[in-house]
């Protein structure tokens, strides 16, 4: 038995001889990988929300298996960080409209990997435009319940709410 020890990723040759005459029998190229007992499997990642607004953040959730793996680190990867970010907690941060992966990878074995797309949209503020503002001033504006105010700039006083 032969046994090699370092770290993962190091590579050595390995060279058997002859014990009488010292000739070369064979050589082979070693390659030293991390092994765990409990390897990650597959991931699924989980999320309450597919689109998220500009300017909010959203958390996505890696389920591992076996529970708990032998090593659990996983990395997040956005493929558009100018639309959105992924931080080392799986937060998403959205920053302009556009539709981005994001793909979270296992640092053991980052060929075990989830991936969700997001839509990114725009945060679009109401707007109403009065032409006659000035032949609304002190007449009552009337709206029905349960809608947002017409505009700021008017005296509440004024709106009436049926």
């Amino acid at each position: 038995m032969l046994s090699v020890t370092g770290k993962a990723g190091e590579t050595t040759t390995i060279t058997s001889t002859s014990p009488n005459k010292n000739e070369v029998f064979d050589t082979a190229k070693v390659t030293i990988s991390d092994w765990y007992d409990k390897p990650i499997k597959p991931l699924k990642l989980i999320t309450t929300k597919m689109n998220v607004v500009v300017g909010n953040s959203i958390k996505l959730t890696a389920k591992l298996s076996p529970v708990p793996p032998d090593n659990g680190q996983i990395t997040w990867v956005s493929s558009a960080p100018q639309i959105a970010t992924a931080d080392t907690k799986g937060n998403i941060h959205a920053l302009t409209a556009g539709s981005v992966t994001v793909t979270a990878k296992a640092e053991a074995n980052p060929s075990i990997q989830g991936s969700i797309v997001f839509d990114v949209r725009a945060d679009v503020k109401p707007f109403i435009k009065i032409d006659n503002l000035a032949q609304l001033i002190n007449q009552p504006i009337y709206q029905r319940k349960g809608l947002s105010p017409l505009m700021s700039c008017l005296k509440a006083s004024f709106i009436h709410w049926r």
